[in-house]
């Protein structure tokens, strides 16, 4: 029999979390449940072994979690794909209450996920109200969540349109999520928090990692490239979504030092093409920093604080308001 669902797991050096997650998953037929072992160096893989015979095991050297989603879908046999995270957990009944939203077989299933803080779950956003509709027109709204786990595939419709993870980088969600939904024909909402999001300190998308910056710039020139092939009426889309990857990625200015400070400026001075997106942006904020920095390609970090100093939201923050 066919699964319904296949999740796929990368794990590297899980062990501390790769039993929750694995116990909150169900253990039916309907669902298959894959671990990539992306070259862990700690007891994940014999954990997975010993412990948890229903799991198809894969070992591989590391290679980064875009190569570990991406080998792992090679391996899945599923009707539809559901990427899952190592460190994180589904609330029960999860896959119950999923199984009905593959009845119209939507390209792509939006759910909803909440973080778990002192063991309860806050909700991290709200599909309430939002209708079907095709992957390029939600892409319009401004609102797509780019964590992988948030989004769950038809397993035919990503072999079709052959997207894949970067390889080699963080990130990769930045690239992938997007370039999907472009191409999905019928996307389906659901309300229902059906991904439970544990914040650990050490998860790739929570450490403190200067790497992160420049893997950034990576992500945005793939996009890039990609949003020049697009439909001209939904590049402005991806102007938006690199502007604030962009802007993330400057926000690393304020965790480490001078140093990282002038071989990010040099980054992004030899990248400056990607300027073109911020003034591409529908939001004011990124228009008025395409002036800023095109004035001043050679010090955008300098610049970029210079403009957060008169940024309302960073003002409140730093008051606690």
């Amino acid at each position: 029999m066919t699964p319904k669902l296949s999740v796929i797991i990368p794990a590297y050096n899980a062990a501390a979390w790769i039993r929750s997650c694995l116990d909150s998953l169900p253990a039916i037929p309907e669902v298959e449940i894959i671990v990539v072992d992306d070259g862990s160096i700690d007891a994940t893989g014999e954990i997975c072994r010993k412990d948890y015979p229903q799991v198809r095991f894969f070992q591989r050297e590391h290679a980064g979690q875009g190569a570990a989603r991406n080998f792992g879908l090679t391996q899945a046999t599923g009707d539809y794909i559901w990427f899952v995270d190592a460190d994180d957990l589904l609330p029960d009944a999860a896959a119950d209450r999923l199984f009905p939203l593959t009845d119209s077989a939507p390209d792509i299933i939006a759910i909803c996920g909440a973080n778990l803080i002192d063991g309860r779950a806050v909700r991290r956003f709200s599909w309430k109200g939002m209708a079907p509709c095709s992957g390029k027109d939600f892409l319009l709204k401004g609102k797509l969540q780019r964590g992988t786990p948030f989004s769950v595939y038809r397993r035919e419709f990503l072999l079709q349109t052959g997207v894949k993870f970067p390889e080699g980088i963080y990130h990769e969600d930045a690239v992938f999520t997007p370039c999907a939904w472009y191409n999905a024909e019928k996307v389906v909402f659901t309300d229902e928090i059906l991904y439970l999001v544990r914040l650990t300190p050490g998860s790739t998308t929570r450490s403190g990692n200067t790497r992160r910056a420049f893997d950034s710039v990576e992500a945005q020139k793939l996009l890039s490239a990609f949003a020049a092939k697009s439909e001209p009426l939904y590049r402005r889309a991806f102007d938006s979504l690199i502007a604030s990857d962009m802007n993330h990625a400057l926000k690393n200015c304020y965790g480490f030092g001078a140093e990282f400070a002038a071989e990010f400026n040099r980054c992004l001075y030899h990248n400056r093409v990607l300027f073109r997106h911020l003034k591409g942006a529908r939001e004011l904020k990124f228009r008025l920093e395409y002036l800023a920095f095109s004035l001043c390609p050679h010090h955008t970090v300098q610049v970029y604080k210079f403009l957060e100093l008169f940024n309302p939201s960073r003002w409140r923050a730093s008051r606690g308001v």
